[in-house]
């Protein structure tokens, strides 16, 4: 009757009074797809009550690096002036579903009791507040920044893009590690001593300069030697004994200098683990071994 008609409307309504009809020839020819486009619905929808998703009030970029470091509100820099306001929203971003009230008190006023703690924790809550317009949300114990603020932390970003670079290689993998790295433009809360922060901070120091020391590796697989070597002297401003830095440029120099270019790294190399206490001997090893691992561990002071 259908082919008849031309039309699917009986056939919609026998299938709906005889819904076993569809399933059997279904299961009969599972490769025929015209059963498949057949979709009966019924003539009265239960109405479900819509989900009304949290929409975004705000924007709040935190960029914890350097002497620039800031809270961005909206596209717009705020100044922030109190390294306290920074604390706060650096540690909430280490803690997206949020941290215990007191032991959130206890991070950033480590030296006062619970209740002058808590005292200095409503005033910093308050001058957050006042500074970018964002409240904080307390879910029983624990605070955390409200689901409608679209947050963005460059010291989380940068991980989280250096992370996904070993998923790539050649050209795209030089563009995420060049990436990840242009979010950390310093030191991480500089100017900051609470113990955290100093940890946090030691920790990010050695993933950024992992990161480049792959990165100068990358560039001279690439062949571009001038852009690893300054790779490898922006490892050394801060880490001046990274042994698999030298043994990169020690490698530069052998590929694209000469014997005497290698021997002047060499002494350099040699002079810098002499600090450390090593005899010259052990900076021997610089001229001996190959390339480095990407992700060989730096030596450090």
């Amino acid at each position: 009757m259908s082919m008849v008609t031309r039309t699917f409307s009986i056939l919609v309504q026998a299938v709906r009074l005889f819904p076993d009809v569809q399933r059997r020839q279904l299961a009969r020819s599972p490769d025929d797809s015209r059963w498949r486009r057949l979709v009966v619905t019924p003539s009265v929808r239960r109405r479900l009550p819509a989900v009304q998703p949290e929409t975004t009030s705000a924007t709040l970029v935190l960029q914890p690096f350097g002497r620039e470091r800031d809270l961005i509100v909206d596209g717009k820099a705020v100044k922030v002036g109190r390294m306290k306001i920074l604390e706060l929203v650096a540690c909430l971003a280490l803690h997206p579903r949020g941290i215990d009230r007191f032991e959130l008190q206890r991070r950033l006023f480590p030296e006062a009791d619970q209740r002058n703690g808590g005292n200095h924790f409503r005033q910093i809550t308050h001058k957050l507040r006042h500074t970018t317009g964002v409240n904080i949300k307390r879910t029983g114990n624990l605070i955390l920044l409200p689901g409608s603020l679209a947050f963005t932390a460059n010291d989380v970003e940068s991980e989280r893009i250096l992370d996904s670079a070993s998923a790539f290689s050649g050209q795209e993998r030089r563009a995420r590690l060049e990436a990840g790295l242009a979010l950390a433009c310093g030191a991480y809360l500089e100017g900051s001593s609470l113990p955290w922060v100093e940890e946090r901070r030691n920790y990010l120091d050695l993933v950024y300069e992992e990161a480049r020391l792959e990165l100068a590796t990358l560039y001279l697989e690439l062949g571009e030697p001038d852009a690893a070597r300054a790779m490898c002297e922006t490892v050394l401003e801060t880490n001046r004994y990274s042994d698999p830095a030298y043994r990169i440029l020690v490698g530069i120099e052998r590929k694209v200098g000469s014997e005497s270019s290698v021997l002047a790294m060499y002494r350099r190399a040699t002079e810098a683990l002499t600090e450390l206490g090593l005899q010259p001997g052990d900076a021997r090893r610089l001229l001996q071994r190959g390339m480095p691992s990407p992700k060989g561990a730096a030596t450090r002071r």
